[in-house]
């Protein structure tokens, strides 16, 4: 007994058939696991430039800083301690600020975040969407951009 038994597990393993659900292409042919599958199915041999989506990767927001170089006053060295007067006679007014005195640049940072977004990777590459950079026009220019769409290939 046990020996037919491994005989019919062979069997069953060894020959493929073909379950009743399934429906064929044709109804004369009959229904084989080597016929080709549904186009519809994503394995079905349909290829695409992009490939098959794997999964979606995050892309976290990310923190820019801006400097600004602006003009502001001159720095002017601290002022000396007063020494009590000797007479109200002896006081004199300060002096006026130097005309001539051009102002000292100054850095000043801005902190900006730039919005995250999601990239698709595919069998045969990663996805961009369209997604906001900033970027640097000029000397203290900054401005926002939407950068197009793109396919980066593996």
């Amino acid at each position: 007994m046990p020996r037919i038994a491994g005989v019919l597990a062979l069997a069953l393993i060894a020959l493929p058939v073909s379950a009743a659900a399934q429906v064929s292409v044709s109804p004369t042919a009959p229904l084989s696991p080597t016929a080709p599958v549904h186009p519809n199915l994503p394995w079905s041999g349909i290829t695409t430039p992009q490939g098959q989506l794997l999964r979606y990767i995050f892309m976290p927001p990310q923190p820019v800083t801006l400097e600004y170089v602006v003009m502001g006053p001159a720095e002017t060295p601290p002022p000396a301690p007063e020494a009590p007067p000797a007479s109200a006679e002896a006081e004199t007014p300060p002096a006026p600020p130097a005309e001539g005195e051009a102002p000292a640049p100054q850095i000043v940072r801005q902190q900006v975040i730039v919005p995250g977004f999601y990239v698709r990777e595919t069998t045969v590459g990663y996805h961009y969407p369209e997604r906001w950079a900033i970027e640097q026009a000029a000397p203290n220019v900054y401005r926002w951009r939407q950068l197009p769409a793109q396919f980066v290939p593996k």
